[in-house]
């Protein structure tokens, strides 16, 4: 097996994963079109991008027939390399200002096969069904999963997959972000440190926690099954709420999270199907 590259930095590709890419030079396409630099973002788009590939191997059809729907895009790290795939790509945010900067990016690259809109993932509806749903980091910041996996679940076909990206609840980086974030948060501390007073920004903090098991359970009764899985990263995320870590840290933390079990990892990677 060959390893990857991206930025100079070796990433390997899991064996069982190795037979679906037809070429790296297509996965380093599909990675140059993110604003994306951190090595745990660009291991996630390859998680991806392999999910997709896998759909399509399976399906036996073109990746440019595929249709994608992403929930909570924000400013589009991971719709835009979507649309490089030629498939049709709709992606939706709450936040009225990404969704500007997003779709003034489509237009300006004349990108006609991603449609982005203002959109709630509670009431989103357009009548179509899609192949892929992805649902990167959101649903931590979801105050009701239930309704929202509800609604979101009914626009995935029979059979198609739901990819989910996720921080475990209670892994190394959540325990410390929700400790340096009371901190953090606290004015008496950002008065002595010189900071601006401390304002809440609406659906910014994390208000879900979820064990893997937990997870999976509350998915199955959506009938989603699980059919692939990575953790993202490891103990060493955690240097990223303070400082921006090297590219050597962040290579090591990347590859200690796969040899790590679930509970140990910062974060998790998840494919599932659509019963």
């Amino acid at each position: 097996m060959k390893p990857q590259t991206r930025m100079g930095v070796v990433l390997k590709v899991p064996k069982c994963q190795e037979r679906i890419l037809a070429k790296e030079s297509e996965v380093e396409y599909f990675l140059s079109h993110t604003h994306y630099t951190r090595l745990v973002d660009l291991k996630k788009l390859r998680f991806i991008f392999l999910a997709i590939r896998k759909y399509a191997f399976k399906h036996l059809t073109d990746l440019n027939k595929l249709m994608i729907l992403e929930v909570a895009c924000g400013k589009g790290g991971i719709t835009l390399p979507l649309g490089s795939l030629g498939c049709y790509v709709r992606a939706f945010d709450i936040n009225e200002k990404d969704i500007h900067l997003l779709k003034t990016k489509v237009n300006l690259e004349k990108i006609q096969n991603v449609i982005v809109s203002v959109d709630d993932g509670y009431a989103f509806e357009d009548g179509k069904y899609y192949d892929i749903i992805i649902a990167s980091e959101v649903l931590e910041h979801v105050p009701d999963p239930v309704r929202f996996i509800e609604n979101i679940s009914k626009r995935l076909r029979k059979g198609g997959y739901f990819i989910i990206t996720v921080p475990n609840g209670f892994g190394p980086w959540e325990l410390v972000n929700q400790f340096a974030g009371r901190l953090y948060h606290c004015n008496s501390i950002r008065r002595i440190l010189g900071k601006a007073p401390y304002f809440k920004i609406p659906g910014a903090e994390h208000i879900q926690f979820y064990r893997r098991s937990q997870l999976l359970f509350f998915l199955s009764q959506f009938s989603l099954g699980l059919v692939g899985f990575s953790n993202s990263d490891s103990f060493f995320a955690v240097f990223g709420l303070f400082n921006k870590p090297s590219k050597k840290l962040e290579q090591i933390d990347i590859a200690l999270a796969d040899l790590l079990p679930h509970w140990c990892a910062s974060g998790w990677y998840l494919l599932l199907k659509k019963e």
